[in-house]
């Protein structure tokens, strides 16, 4: 095993020391301690974590609304999922990583909390974190980390919902199946996983309709909407009926309630797909024929294998516009919060 230098043995991190219901108290209850550095295992490696991504399942994990699947078995332990930076250290067995690569990687949501878990749980808010190389994707050299640093969690749901990858719903059911003749329809295109999907779907060929507010209209079509619906102004089943979409990808939790589903059907061709990246859909009978289904694992018990495709799919990111946001980790582990967003290249 290589090892981080050796005065590198204790490093700031942000804990979580127990499960606070009310969103204020959680995320003032956090506290920065001075922590040992976490040793890589077998097919492992450490990262120096230069910018963590805050994602909105961040705050459910801290105030337990995720406690069904992130069990926390021990606290304290140090919340977040994203990461970008470098790698400081390699376990035995792993070949794919070179101490000093550039990565990013999501430690997985239900990867990193099953009982037995070899690293985690979660770990991305502190100086260095372990993760298992095949979590872990080399950033392209001229891709600044903090650019990616949100990437990993919102970018794999999209491309799961989308293009299926190794993923299955929380059922089994294959997932996405996107291609260049497919009709997609996003619903909140303006939210994470929501506007890379948009990008993904457009470089892929594929027509793409789009929910936003108003004030996120213009960037929907420069990231390659074809149609934008502004949600304050017209009701999408009513505008949409009839078009048969293959695809709906649900990014706000919109079909709460069977009829919603129900409605939902009407824009759908049979047998088409309404994804959530919410998993509150799993479970009830629409009384349509529609695939109902909620984001996953794959068939393999891990998360998608995390191969972001930054130059398959010919994109790069840029530094304006509302999207992710990364946390930069420095000394005592200051949240310096900056936006990004994925968009094509061009």
């Amino acid at each position: 095993m290589t090892l981080p230098p050796s005065n590198a043995h204790l490093m700031w991190a942000w804990q979580c020391h127990g499960f606070q219901p009310d969103v204020t108290e959680a995320l003032s209850g956090l506290r920065s301690d001075h922590i040992p550095v976490p040793a890589p295992g077998r097919g492992q490696a450490l990262v120096r974590v230069h910018f963590a991504g805050a994602d909105p399942v961040d705050v459910k994990v801290v105030t337990g609304r995720y406690s069904d699947v992130f069990p926390v078995h021990t606290f304290p332990f140090v919340p977040g999922f994203d990461v970008a930076g470098e790698v400081a250290a390699l376990g035995a067995g792993c070949s794919k990583l070179k101490v000093g690569d550039k990565v990013a990687l999501c430690l997985g949501i239900q990867e990193s909390s099953q009982q037995g878990a070899a690293f985690g749980p979660a770990g991305a808010f502190a100086e260095y974190c372990v993760c298992p190389e095949n979590q872990i994707s080399k950033v392209p050299e001229d891709v600044m980390l903090s650019r990616v640093a949100g990437l990993p969690l919102a970018g794999l749901t999209a491309y799961q919902a989308l293009f299926t990858g190794k993923g299955c719903s929380t059922q089994g059911e294959r997932l996405g199946g996107v291609t260049k003749d497919s009709k997609v329809l996003v619903l909140g295109g303006n939210r994470g996983p929501g506007h890379l999907a948009v990008q993904m779907a457009h470089r892929k060929g594929a027509t793409v309709t789009v929910t936003v507010p108003p004030s996120c209209i213009h960037w929907m079509v420069y990231l390659g909407a074809s149609r934008v619906i502004n949600f304050r102004e017209k009701d999408w089943v009513d505008h949409l009926r009839g078009e048969d979409f293959d695809l709906i990808f649900d990014c706000v939790d919109w079909a709460s309630t069977s009829d919603e589903m129900d409605r939902a059907a009407e824009v759908l061709k049979p047998g088409g797909q309404y994804i959530s990246n919410s998993n509150s859909v799993l479970g009830r009978q629409p009384r349509h024929q529609l695939q109902g289904e909620g984001l996953g694992r794959s068939p393999e018990g891990r998360g998608l294998r995390p191969d972001l495709r930054l130059r398959r799919l010919g994109q790069h990111l840029r530094g304006d516009g509302p999207g992710r946001r990364g946390a930069q980790a420095r000394g005592p582990v200051h949240l310096q919060l900056q936006q990004c967003t994925w968009a094509p290249a061009a």
